[in-house]
């Protein structure tokens, strides 16, 4: 399956999100600056794992009977949002490291697509490529990584 975890910071909370031994992705809140909506430790799962700019979030993707066989996941973008499930809040910076993502957690002032973490998060979004079966980027221009902060 090749790539399989990554820690995202988000303006509120700091998870891992990883495949399990099915290849099926999940996500774990392993800390919240408060207890929000889902507590440390909490886990999620679904089919599809989008990876934007706004967050990171669950999806299922748009089945029809008259598509045929799909080549590739459907991206967020390309499915009805009434499939897209709860998600986090948006994007501070995408991680491989676990001390990276904890500095950048514990770090003062986080900005949506901080550009103090632009290096680590473009390393996970090569990691991801275009292709993944699992871990999904949007394309979308108001979901994509590219508006990136200074």
């Amino acid at each position: 399956m090749g790539f399989e975890c990554f820690y995202a910071v988000t303006q509120n909370s700091f998870y891992l999100a990883a495949l399990d031994e099915r290849g099926q992705p999940y996500l774990v809140k392993l800390l919240g600056r408060d207890n929000g909506d889902a507590p440390p430790g909490c886990r999620t799962t679904g089919e599809l794992l989008a990876v934007a700019a706004i967050g990171v979030f669950f999806y299922h993707q748009d089945y029809s009977p008259f598509s045929g066989p799909r080549k590739r996941a459907q991206r967020p973008e390309e499915v009805n949002v009434n499939l897209w499930q709860g998600g986090t809040s948006g994007i501070v910076g995408l991680f491989l490291d676990y001390g990276q993502a904890l500095a950048c957690f514990q770090a003062p002032d986080p900005k949506p697509l901080d550009g103090r973490w632009r290096k680590q998060t473009q390393e996970v979004l090569t990691a991801i490529g275009p292709d993944h079966p699992k871990f999904i980027l949007s394309d979308h221009a108001k979901l994509r990584f590219d508006q990136a902060g200074g």
